[in-house]
């Protein structure tokens, strides 16, 4: 058999005039790539070609329309010595389409205008729909009302909405003339926005008379979107709303595509392609095996299609449940360098468990339907919405460990907006380097998949050196950032990115978004500025190490902290920090955060953190220590230029600056022509590094500590990663008036992969009562600093009055007067003045909220004006809501063990007016918290959803309203029946 050979490779010719029943020289190429992979496959069964033998199968320029799904199974493996290439011949640009071409069209006329129409008997016989179509390689629109922007509902047609995702309302009000009875209106698709994902609903009737229209399947949340307003919402695909040059609509039941052209489109020079398969390349084998080593290099795929089933209303966040155009399952270090990816529906690549070690380095993906690259979870279904259902934490499972490395990724989300550029799921040891992702409607990078403090298995990744800018811009979404995290992430390292241009619809718009229980984060050397909210947000979470940044220009308030808990956060030292107006945000217990060595530039006299300690106590445990208030001296901020000039107090004061011009993917016309000699001018370091996780647990609480004159610690260090640590864990104990010395400061280690150190501190307490910590911190780049909080009992308990039987709201208001005031304020503004009292009713609660525009949220009480009280006691966690809504109250509560709201019709509330606010008196039965008579001690957390000042502003772009608390999360409040 004639081949072209050099002394390391076979090769190989593709061209589209070629035949699949050929040789595949450079003579007799092969037709398609399903011919190109059933030859190799022919002269492997004959032994013409060596196991370890290189293969390069060169593809001609031209198009080469796939008839079905591409697939390479275990069969077409290359090996490592001799991987398979299929490779772009030099100066083409293939394209391997899932589309056909529509050429049979016929001039109509349609409401005056040139119309084309074509039949397409498969689509009438129901074997294939599509909802994009490419004129001339450009995407053309679908008809939609309105024509720009969008209706909001008017109501939700007496429907109550569930507070359970997926289970929303079916049907809504419009007003009149927005939905009528159209013309196969079983095809149009009607699409809502609410906070950070849309609906697309299809619709089961519509009753214009009344102005309500019936979706075939709830919606995924409540309708009621972040501003507190009915949800927006358009509809495409109405053949009559088919007026303007260039849209399209397809009416399936009849099979006939209508096209309105522009004035210089003919159906002789135009060529229209409409994509057929939902799948194009699929790289893998079935459960258990394995297709590895296969390169694609500089091809283009495009024309893939997929749409939600009718079934289903959409994903609950990052369109999860959305397919990838090419998809690898079971495949291990495979390739695709220099490809492009373009006119999809759905995500670019997606990599699915099974998978282990693939690149996608320099590659472009654009015009999606829904993000780039998508890389699932280690184990499970592919499109399950999460893991906890099914993940089994001692299954070993290999990691997924994909690099995406120089790719750009630009203009997705055209059909799930709340799609992400990069996706990491519950997935370890991915490298996502040097990308750019631009113009993506929801979030630039989202990595993790589990909520809260929970086993995971997101360890080790690293999004370094990525341009992320542009998220959001059309303002579609609520709650995003451009780099966003969910969960524990040992050994997770957010380095170099230059993040900018951040917006949203409602709220978020963060630079860096650690949301659920976001942990164990190094965050460093990122550049981020001009986004609408804060440049780094935490929604809660602890152990996360905040360093040399720099966080400039943002719009409004500039760092944010949404849940304080009884741990701390973050480390925040030597960054700076460059408001461009607005506040410098956030209300934070002290204990919450850490911060040295910072540059603030403001125009107030201190740096503006931890707003309810007085500067004194600040000084006193070590806040803000060495930070300063000046100019950083940037050379053009305004103008994104962020180089410090020679004279900056910042480099002064240590501040390291980093080659941030480098982000971004490196220079086109630096790319090598394959991917062999890019790994050798880029070489991709081995995923290698030991993860360092230190757990710290104290032996008792204060009081027993006190007792025992001095406390005592666990430690244990445990190297979570894949090469020996070396190095020095430091401890360190405070405040220095409540605790001394540790009895060990510096503890050397040697662990090996998979193993563990444990040792035993002791640290002297003085005299002095208050709340002490022990830090532990090891040196280099592998761990982050940990802390553990031991709260006293003057801090974590209140006391509050026994009172006699109370037999109604009045004996409650009169008794409680003699009860101790306590306030709640958000810095110089007042919050909450609450009195508590005890009886054998229940628990007596009066007070004044101090918010006289209130926010109404009957379905979710937490996002309007409310009185929260979450208690744990040993009958289990209780959580009920107190909620203002004009002049009334609405008691509610979370059902023991689930996630339903219901009535809490056993409490008495009533709400009054007073000059400042609103006054708030209740009655609860202890019955509520699954308690029959009256306790000694009741673990509770007491929290108001409010503004200070009764800001109505401030609502304006956020989800919630400010959340405060007067205690940390493991509070007892103390009930003293022996207090009169």
């Amino acid at each position: 058999m004639s081949t072209t050979s050099t002394s390391d490779s076979q090769r190989f010719y593709l061209s589209p005039a070629g035949n699949d029943a050929s040789s595949g020289s450079a003579d007799a190429p092969w037709a398609t790539l399903q011919g190109g992979r059933d030859g190799l496959r022919r002269l492997r069964a004959a032994g013409a070609l060596p196991e370890d033998s290189a293969v390069t199968v060169e593809v001609g320029g031209g198009s080469y329309p796939l008839a079905e799904t591409l697939v390479f199974g275990p069969e077409d493996s290359g090996t490592a010595q001799g991987p398979v290439h299929f490779v772009a011949a030099a100066g083409t640009h293939p394209v391997i389409s899932g589309g056909r071409r529509i050429t049979d069209w016929k001039s109509i006329d349609h409401a005056g205008q040139r119309c084309w129409v074509a039949e397409l008997p498969d689509v009438a016989a129901g074997h294939w729909n599509f909802n994009r179509l490419y004129v001339n390689g450009r995407p053309r629109p679908r008809p939609r009302l309105p024509r720009e922007g969008f209706y909001h509902f008017t109501g939700l047609a007496g429907a109550v909405p569930s507070t359970e995702w997926c289970k929303g309302p079916d049907c809504a009000n419009f007003a009149p003339g927005e939905i009528m009875s159209w013309r196969n209106l079983s095809d149009v698709e009607l699409k809502t926005y609410q906070l950070w994902f849309e609906t697309h609903h299809r619709i089961r009737s519509v009753d214009e008379a009344a102005g309500v229209v019936h979706f075939e399947a709830p919606s995924l949340g409540s309708l009621i979107d972040e501003r507190g307003e009915c949800a927006r919402f358009y509809l495409e695909n109405v053949f009559e709303a088919l007026a303007e040059p260039g849209q399209w609509a397809l009416d399936r039941p009849a099979g006939r595509l209508f096209y309105l052209p522009h004035p210089d489109e003919s159906p002789e020079d135009t060529e229209v392609i409409a994509p057929r398969l939902e799948t194009l390349l699929r790289v893998g084998g079935a459960e258990g095996q394995i297709c590895g080593n296969l390169h694609f290099e500089n091809l283009t795929f495009a024309h893939q299609t997929w749409e939600v089933p009718r079934h289903v209303a959409g994903y609950i966040q990052a369109a999860y449940g959305v397919p990838g155009a090419i998809v690898l399952k079971g495949a291990r270090t495979c390739v695709f360098y220099g490809c492009r990816i373009k006119h999809v529906s759905g995500y670019g690549i997606e990599v699915l468990a099974g998978s282990a070690c693939n690149t996608i380095a320099a590659c472009v993906i654009t015009d999606a339907g829904a993000g780039g690259v998508k890389i699932g979870h280690e184990e499970t279904r592919p499109h399950e919405p999460a893991v906890g259902e099914h993940w089994i934490p001692e299954l070993s499972v290999p990691p997924i460990e994909t690099t995406v490395v120089d790719c750009q990724i630009r203009d997705c989300g055209h059909l799930f907006p709340s799609a992400i550029g990069i996706w990491i799921g519950n997935s370890g040891w991915n490298r996502i380097l040097h990308n750019e992702i631009a113009y993506c409607h929801y979030t630039g990078i989202s990595c993790g998949w589990t909520w809260g403090y929970g086993p995971t298995r997101t360890v080790a990744n690293r999004i370094e050196n990525n341009r992320i800018h542009h998220i959001n811009h059309l303002e579609t979404h609520s709650d995003n950032g451009g780099i966003y995290t969910l969960g524990r992430n040992p050994g997770g390292v957010l380095r170099g990115n230059v993040i900018h241009d951040i917006s949203c619809y409602g709220y978020g718009g963060w630079g860096i978004y650690p949301d659920e229980g976001s942990s164990e984060f190094r965050i460093t050397n990122n550049l981020i500025c001009g986004t609408k909210n804060a440049a780094i947000s935490f929604h809660y979470g602890r152990d996360n190490l905040v360093e040399q940044n720099v966080f400039a220009l943002t719009r409004s308030e500039h760092f944010g902290l949404l849940r304080r808990e009884s741990h701390r956060t973050a480390v925040l030292r030597q960054n700076i920090f460059l408001p461009k107006e607005g506040p410098f945000g956030g209300v934070w217990k002290i204990e919450s955060l850490t911060a040295s060595n910072n540059l603030f530039s403001t125009r107030n006299t201190s740096p503006p953190l931890f707003v309810t300690a007085s500067r004194a106590y600040c000084a006193a445990v070590g806040q803000n220590r060495d930070s300063v208030v000046a100019d950083p001296l940037f050379t053009d901020a305004e103008g994104m230029d962020f180089t410090l000039r020679a004279d900056s107090p910042a480099l002064k004061m240590g501040f390291k600056p980093w080659p941030w011009k480098a982000s971004g993917p490196r220079p086109k016309e630096l790319l090598p022509e394959n991917f062999a000699k890019y790994r050798r001018k880029y070489p991709l370091e081995p995923a290698t590094q030991p993860v360092l996780q230190i757990v710290l647990s104290p032996h008792g609480d204060w009081s027993a500590m006190q007792q025992a004159g001095g406390g005592s610690f666990g430690v244990t260090i445990r190297n979570l990663g894949r090469s020996i640590w070396k190095g020095t864990v430091r401890f360190e104990a405070g405040p220095l008036k409540v605790a001394g010395r540790p009895d060990l400061t510096r503890l050397q280690c040697e662990i090996a992969p998979g193993e563990e150190v444990s040792a035993l501190i002791r640290i002297p307490l003085g005299k002095n009562e208050g709340t002490f910590w022990l830090d532990a911190e090891p040196t280099g780049d592998c761990g982050v600093p940990t802390r553990i909080i031991v709260w006293s009992p003057a801090e974590s308990e209140w006391p509050i009055p026994s009172i006699n039987e109370v037999a109604s709201l009045d004996d409650a208001t009169r008794l409680l007067g003699r009860a101790r005031v306590r306030r709640i304020a958000g810095g110089e503004n007042p919050v909450t003045d609450v009195r508590f009292g005890a009886c054998k009713n229940g628990l007596l609660i009066e007070g004044v909220i101090y918010q006289k525009i209130l926010r109404s949220a009957p379905t979710a009480p937490w996002t309007g004006t409310a009185w929260e009280i979450l208690s744990t006691p040993e009958s289990g966690a209780r959580q009920i809501f107190l909620l203002l809504d004009a002049e009334t109250i609405r008691v509610s509560r979370f059902k023991p063990g689930t996630s339903k709201l219901e009535p809490a019709s056993a409490v008495q509330a009533r709400q009054s007016a007073h000059s400042d606010g609103h006054r708030i008196t209740a009655i609860i039965p202890w019955e509520e918290f699954g308690l029959t008579a009256c306790p000694a001690k009741l673990p509770f957390q007491f929290l108001v959803d409010a503004q200070p000042g009764g800001s109505s502003k401030v609502s304006q772009f956020l989800m919630f309203p400010l959340r405060y608390l007067d205690a940390p999360i493991k509070t007892f409040l103390l009930i003293n029946p022996a207090t009169s």
